[in-house]
């Protein structure tokens, strides 16, 4: 088992915010923009982002109009569809009880529905 100084001498950049420790410098930096206040908002939802390139991203995704359901993964657990890190989310999803997974479902089956209400509202506003 790693002691406290092993840890250190491993990781030595320490996150002034949260304590978490890196290896790199590069890591720790772009860690603590996740305490930053989220600056880059998506227009056709509800989602914020500390990066404009997560927001990019973000919009490709989920609001290019382009097919990317051959792309998308979905959860074995919450059937959310996932394009990056489908491992890691069904990790997270694996130990939640069936309760749990069944309320982030409906909480995700809400937010895909007020996209769509915004979507049609943009549609019918554009015209």
């Amino acid at each position: 088992m790693l002691g406290t100084e092993d840890i250190k001498a491993e990781k030595p950049w320490i996150c002034v915010t949260c304590s978490r420790p890196f290896k790199r410098k590069y890591d720790m930096n772009r860690h603590e923009d996740t305490h930053l206040p989220k600056k880059c908002h998506c227009e056709m939802c509800d989602q914020a982002f500390t990066r404009m390139s997560r927001l990019k991203g973000h919009l490709e995704i989920r609001h290019s109009g382009k097919s990317k359901a051959k792309e998308m993964s979905r959860c074995k657990f919450c059937s959310e569809p996932r394009i990056r890190a489908l491992g890691i989310h069904e990790a997270a999803c694996e130990k939640r009880t069936p309760r749990e997974r069944k309320q982030k479902e409906r909480i995700h089956k809400t937010r895909l529905r007020r996209q769509d209400q915004r979507r049609v509202l943009q549609q019918t506003v554009s015209y």
